[in-house]
């Protein structure tokens, strides 16, 4: 079975979301509600790790499709 690549498209969409989930944090860091900050962290976090998971796996098929 053929890998498929994740879309350029995606992987921006995902690091956009990711800077908008840090802003929220900033922002509910400064006002002092910690546990929605803590939240919007996480995600941001995991979007982050799956634009670069993305990245790399769409590498990785690149670099198979050569050989």
């Amino acid at each position: 079975m053929q890998k498929k690549k994740t879309h350029l498209m995606i992987i921006l969409a995902l690091f956009i979301n990711g800077m908008a989930m840090v802003l929220f944090a900033i922002d509910n860091i400064q006002l002092k509600n910690v546990g929605p900050g803590i939240t919007f962290t996480a995600l941001a976090v995991v979007l982050f790790s799956l634009g670069v998971y993305s990245i790399v796996r769409n590498s990785k098929i690149k670099e198979m499709e050569r050989r």
